[in-house]
């Protein structure tokens, strides 16, 4: 039997997170994000405080997360090449 790709842990779970923020409008809170993800609250947090060091999150003043804007530039990146 052969197996499947190997998976990252971390950046399954980051990706997880990217992915449900954009599949709620942009915006999440951290406990909604925790739930959705699956993930206990201080991973999760460990995850977005990363992902917003690197500019693909954002904290919004109302201390929810949306995506960041280097996301932008991936997309048209991707879409460039699509």
């Amino acid at each position: 039997m052969t197996e499947g790709p190997r998976k990252v842990q971390s950046v399954d779970r980051a990706f997880d997170i990217l992915e449900a923020i954009g599949a709620h409008g942009g915006q999440m809170s951290l406990s909604e994000l925790a739930e959705q993800t699956h993930l206990p609250a201080p991973t999760a947090h460990r995850l977005l405080r990363t992902m917003i060091a690197k500019g693909y999150v954002r904290q919004l003043a109302d201390r929810s997360y949306g995506l960041g804007e280097k996301l932008i530039a991936l997309g048209q990146a991707a879409n460039e090449r699509a």
